[in-house]
């Protein structure tokens, strides 16, 4: 298995039930965006200190039977990884500037969205969907906790202005540590907002748009 050094942006949950942890990062050479398989535990990653920002070593390999869009889907040897230091938050911005995408529309190469749509939640497969993680920069979100599900969702509007309501957070770290959403979105002014945009695996003919990561500058 070749080696890979990858600077971890996206720790995603699942259910709460579920100790996995979906990991991506960013290569630290060719700047492909990976997502090591199978998922590491929740226990795993605080042992060993993995979190965003951290560059992760080790021996990767593509998935073989990997499919669009989740051409990001590479198995690796467990007893290979390694932290190898982390970066400063002034350096994380700049990986995350080098990775992004103007909206969510080119990120994920589309012409439009299906029916054109002023609000969306979902993507249909297409030829040219040929990766299921991007970056954007927002110009504005709304975080909210649903009452009935308990979970958190963002609101946001991207440079097309198109409104994406109600997206699931699944950001380990942000679901865990949030206190208020009022007090997060009021100290949102003047702040540069970054996300990582993922799709999950296709469910009901479609991939569902995810927020992997939040990270405030």
């Amino acid at each position: 298995m070749p080696k890979r050094s990858i600077i971890i942006t996206d720790l995603t949950k699942f259910k709460r039930d579920n100790p996995a942890i979906c990991l991506a990062g960013i290569d630290v050479i060719t700047g492909e965006c990976v997502r090591p398989l199978p998922y590491l535990t929740q226990d795993f990653c605080k042992e060993h200190g993995i979190k965003p920002r951290v560059i992760l070593s080790g021996e990767f390999l593509p998935v073989s039977n990997r499919q669009k869009p989740h051409l990001e889907d590479e198995n690796y040897r467990l007893d290979t990884l390694k932290i190898q230091g982390t970066l400063s938050a002034i350096q994380f911005k700049q990986l995350l500037d080098k990775s992004l995408s103007k909206n969510i529309i080119s990120g994920f190469n589309m012409e439009k969205l299906p029916n054109e749509q002023k609000e969306a939640k979902k993507i249909a497969p297409h030829p040219d969907l040929d990766k299921s993680i991007i970056t954007i920069k927002p110009i504005k979100i709304k975080i909210i906790k649903s009452d009935y599900e308990e979970k958190y969702k963002l609101h946001l509007t991207d440079s097309t202005g198109i409104n994406y309501p109600f997206l699931p957070i699944v950001d380990y770290y942000f679901t865990r540590d949030i206190n208020n959403c009022e007090e997060f979105n009021a100290a949102l002014t003047d702040k540069e907002i970054y996300l990582r945009v993922g799709l999950g695996r296709i469910y009901n003919d479609f991939y569902w748009i995810q927020i992997n990561g939040i990270y405030i500058f």
